[in-house]
Protein backbone atom coordinates (compact mmCIF):
# COMPACT_ATOMS: atom_id res chain seq x y z
CA UNK A 1 0.00 0.00 0.00
CA UNK A 2 1.34 3.44 -0.96
CA UNK A 3 0.37 6.18 1.49
CA UNK A 4 -0.27 9.62 0.00
CA UNK A 5 -0.79 13.02 1.63
CA UNK A 6 -2.51 15.79 -0.32
CA UNK A 7 -2.07 19.53 0.21
CA UNK A 8 -4.14 22.10 -1.65
CA UNK A 9 -6.26 25.04 -0.57
CA UNK A 10 -9.12 24.00 -2.87
CA UNK A 11 -11.31 21.28 -1.36
CA UNK A 12 -12.78 20.28 -4.69
CA UNK A 13 -9.26 19.47 -5.92
CA UNK A 14 -8.24 17.40 -2.89
CA UNK A 15 -11.52 15.51 -2.69
CA UNK A 16 -11.45 14.74 -6.41
CA UNK A 17 -7.83 13.60 -6.25
CA UNK A 18 -8.59 11.45 -3.21
CA UNK A 19 -11.49 9.75 -4.99
CA UNK A 20 -9.41 9.15 -8.11
CA UNK A 21 -6.29 7.92 -6.32
CA UNK A 22 -8.22 5.58 -4.06
CA UNK A 23 -9.83 3.95 -7.09
CA UNK A 24 -6.50 2.11 -7.37
CA UNK A 25 -6.28 -0.74 -4.85
CA UNK A 26 -2.66 -0.07 -3.86
CA UNK A 27 -3.08 3.68 -3.11
CA UNK A 28 -4.41 5.22 0.12
CA UNK A 29 -4.78 8.93 0.94
CA UNK A 30 -3.72 9.18 4.57
CA UNK A 31 -4.34 12.90 5.02
CA UNK A 32 -5.45 16.14 3.43
CA UNK A 33 -4.08 19.57 4.35
CA UNK A 34 -5.28 22.99 3.20
CA UNK A 35 -1.99 24.79 3.98
CA UNK A 36 1.71 24.09 4.06
CA UNK A 37 1.74 24.61 7.82
CA UNK A 38 -1.03 22.07 8.29
CA UNK A 39 0.81 19.54 6.12
CA UNK A 40 4.05 19.92 8.08
CA UNK A 41 2.18 19.62 11.39
CA UNK A 42 0.62 16.28 10.38
CA UNK A 43 3.46 14.56 8.50
CA UNK A 44 4.62 12.70 11.60
CA UNK A 45 1.15 11.26 12.18
CA UNK A 46 0.30 10.53 8.56
CA UNK A 47 3.74 9.19 7.54
CA UNK A 48 3.05 9.34 3.77
CA UNK A 49 5.25 7.73 1.17
CA UNK A 50 4.31 10.52 -1.27
CA UNK A 51 3.17 14.11 -0.84
CA UNK A 52 1.18 15.66 -3.67
CA UNK A 53 0.82 19.38 -3.12
CA UNK A 54 -0.10 22.65 -4.75
CA UNK A 55 2.95 24.87 -5.16
CA UNK A 56 1.00 28.14 -5.04
CA UNK A 57 -0.98 27.88 -1.80
CA UNK A 58 -1.84 31.19 -0.14
CA UNK A 59 -1.01 31.99 3.46
CA UNK A 60 2.16 31.68 5.45
CA UNK A 61 4.20 29.25 3.36
CA UNK A 62 3.67 28.02 -0.17
CA UNK A 63 4.38 24.57 -1.58
CA UNK A 64 8.00 25.35 -2.41
CA UNK A 65 8.82 26.41 1.14
CA UNK A 66 6.88 23.44 2.50
CA UNK A 67 9.08 21.14 0.42
CA UNK A 68 12.23 22.86 1.69
CA UNK A 69 11.16 22.35 5.28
Amino acid sequence: MIAIALADDHQVVTHSLKAYLESFPDLKVVGIAATGEELIAHLGDWRPDIVLQDLLMPGGIDGLETTRQ
